[in-house]
């Protein structure tokens, strides 16, 4: 038996996977390609390369893996998906926000609080503009990314 092989996928949307291969015995090679087989057959996405790759040439924060993309052989950070994953989460959290805004809104409509019912409303015109008003565009990195984070919705 040999220690775990992690392997990085190319696929063909343009992401990277990756696959950890362990227990192998045999000829490393033809495991491999039979692993990536089998991944082919339950995969929405098809392979279109494959290489091996060391535990630190993946990057440790995860939290952009699906913008993942290949540079050759390294793993890099598609900034432009990245941004598109990173506003997915702020409107996210700007819609539980304004779901938990609706009951006092409601009771405000009930007990004819209209003062109240303006404060609310103000509110939420400003988390349906949070989307719009977050600039992502100048993050250069998945750090600088993350730490775009509307204050709002903290």
């Amino acid at each position: 038996m040999t220690e775990p092989v992690r392997i990085a996928i190319a696929r063909a949307d343009g992401g990277v996977s990756i696959m950890t291969i362990a227990g192998i015995e045999g000829d490393v090679s033809a495991v491999v390609a039979a692993e990536i087989e089998k991944w082919q057959s339950t995969s929405p996405v098809k392979a279109i390369g494959h290489w091996p790759i060391p535990d630190s040439a993946i990057p440790a924060d995860r939290s952009f893996r699906d913008a993942w993309a290949q540079e050759g052989n390294a793993i890099t950070v598609d900034m432009t998906r990245a941004r598109s994953i990173q506003l997915g989460r702020i409107r996210a959290a700007r819609d539980a926000k304004l779901k938990a805004l609706d009951l006092p809104f409601l009771r405000a409509v009930e007990t004819g609080d209209s003062a109240r019912q303006a404060e609310i409303a103000g509110e939420k015109q400003r988390l349906r503009d949070l989307p719009a008003a977050t600039d992502l565009s100048k993050a250069a990195t998945p750090e600088a990314l993350k730490a775009l984070w509307p204050t709002e919705l903290t």
